[in-house]
């Protein structure tokens, strides 16, 4: 009897684990140090199995790098225009001499 117990309770766990079963649970919001917003746990997308989540976690990924790219490329154009701004008052002030 013990035996048949400790078996499902194992295997319910076990189950619970790996995602077979869909516990409603209140997700609190997530505070990431001191000056930034919180992060949503409800926006977080709804997943069925693990591999659907590593999908997801590496679209995230993706987006993330796509992101810190478009921020290398705006950081170049904004050193390149202070460049020109400097150059330009250079001209500037020798016109102005």
């Amino acid at each position: 009897m013990i035996r048949m117990a400790m078996t499902v309770l194992v295997v319910g766990l076990l189950a619970l684990q790996g995602g077979c079963f869909d516990a409603q649970v209140n997700v609190p919001d997530v505070y990431v140090g001191g000056n930034r917003s919180a992060v949503k746990g409800t926006t977080a997308p709804k997943t069925a199995t693990h591999a659907e989540c590593r999908q997801e976690l590496e679209s995230a990924y993706q987006e993330i790098r796509r992101l810190r790219d478009r921020l290398d490329d705006r950081e170049e154009k904004i050193d390149k225009l202070e460049d020109d701004k400097k150059k330009l008052e250079k001209r500037l002030d020798r016109y102005e001499d």
